[in-house]
């Protein structure tokens, strides 16, 4: 309900009573709704056409949790909604290389 205020309004009123304008604002909300799911569900593409049907298959799963966590007044208000793939093995691993990169560095200095 909170949310609906200030997607109608533009404006969410404080337990003081204060008003917060959001008015000139982008909400970007995101969710590990439906995750699970595609995970369960996870199949291997081999052509293009396989990648797109696997696409528009992922965001039907996602719109159906939606459907099924929230009321339909607040998804109305949702100009829309963007789904990404899952991080490739490679891409985790590069992650980590990153984020574990100064923490080596660290130690190696330290002797």
């Amino acid at each position: 309900n909170l949310l609906l205020q200030v997607l109608d309004d533009g404006y969410l009123t404080d337990a003081k009573g204060r008003k917060i304008d959001f008015r000139n604002t982008v909400i970007i909300m995101t969710s590990n709704l439906g995750a699970t799911t595609l995970r369960d569900k996870k199949t291997v593409g081999f052509g293009q056409e396989d990648a797109k049907e696997g696409y528009a298959a992922m965001k039907d799963t996602i719109q159906a949790a939606l459907k099924q966590r929230f009321r339909p007044e607040f998804l109305n208000r949702i100009d829309e909604v963007v789904v990404f793939h899952s991080l490739t093995k490679a891409e985790l691993d590069q992650i980590v290389y990153l984020m574990a990169k100064p923490v080596i560095k660290r130690i190696h200095d330290q002797g």
